[in-house]
């Protein structure tokens, strides 16, 4: 399910997709690893609660509908997450994951994104007055 959610929010195109950068396997670390067993709990229970409504719906289920079935329900879910926060926890928080793991994944960030490894020059040791100038090899600037 997490895998359709997320090729439904990310889906490939000339771009790469959540699906090819392995968004669902991250989405499952950062479950795994970043939440308490609680909110472990509450997520999983977050997911059924969508699988159910799903079922209840469209009276199948959710990895065996057709993808316009799928996106449909999805699109529904998100529109409603945003009317009522008090029920979207658990979709705000797979769709978050889902767009931290995309836009960090090294291959978007390499090849899609304007990414440098190194942001600038840096300076380590540099004179400096005291009121944000700084004098370096004749070149003077602002901090």
């Amino acid at each position: 399910m997490v895998s359709s959610i997320a090729d439904i929010i990310l889906p490939t195109s000339d771009t790469p997709g959540a699906l090819d950068v392995h968004v669902p396997e991250f989405v499952d670390l950062m479950a795994k690893d970043c939440l308490t067993a609680k909110e472990q709990g509450a997520f999983k229970g977050g997911l059924k609660f969508l699988w159910d409504k799903f079922a209840k719906t469209n009276g199948g289920s959710f990895v065996e509908a057709k993808n316009e079935q799928q996106t449909e329900f999805i699109e529904m879910i998100d529109q409603e997450s945003f009317e009522n926060e008090s029920n979207s926890t658990t979709y705000r928080l797979l769709k978050q994951l889902v767009l931290l793991g995309y836009f960090t994944s090294e291959k978007v960030m390499t090849e899609q994104l304007n990414y440098h490894s190194i942001p600038g020059r840096y300076d380590a040791c540099v004179p400096y007055d005291g009121k944000g100038v700084y004098k370096d090899n004749n070149v003077e600037g602002r901090l």
